[in-house]
């Protein structure tokens, strides 16, 4: 699956685009800017697991040399008590581009999946110590439930 969100203007710098196995040595940096200490070997494994589903998906934004700038995981949370929805296993843009439309493209194009897959909510959890993260979701007129 290809999902393409271009960047604003006329040569847009940067688009979205679906992971591929040959992305993991810079999923590892952004991932660490994250909070998550992972190495190159294990995300390997763990990208090599996930790609093949289809009840999950990978979004990168990357610039027009394919370098990287932010990544989104998104997969299906099938729930006994309520009807099926996706949540967001991370997301993360990198430091030096934050604030220039990269994580609300790479949510755009994870809230375009589940609408295509006919999920019924989103769900984003974050630790409340990341107060950055609350106020971009909220921003985007995510309701805090806790």
């Amino acid at each position: 699956m290809k999902h393409e969100v271009k960047g604003h203007g006329k040569d847009p710098a940067w688009h979205i685009r679906s992971a591929t196995s040959g992305d993991v040595q810079r999923l590892v940096g952004l991932s660490d800017q994250l909070g998550y200490n992972i190495e190159e070997q294990q995300l390997h494994r763990q990208l090599s697991n996930i790609l093949p589903r289809n009840d999950h998906a990978i979004f990168l934004a990357v610039n027009p040399d394919d370098h990287i700038l932010g990544w989104l995981h998104i997969f299906e949370r099938p729930l006994l008590i309520q009807s099926t929805g996706a949540e967001l296993g991370g997301l993360v843009v990198d430091e030096l581009v934050r604030e220039q439309g990269i994580g609300q493209a790479l949510l755009s194009a994870a809230e375009q999946w589940v609408l295509e897959r006919g999920l019924s909510h989103l769900t984003i959890r974050s630790n409340t110590t990341r107060t950055a993260a609350h106020a971009f979701y909220q921003a985007l007129d995510y309701e805090l439930v806790k």
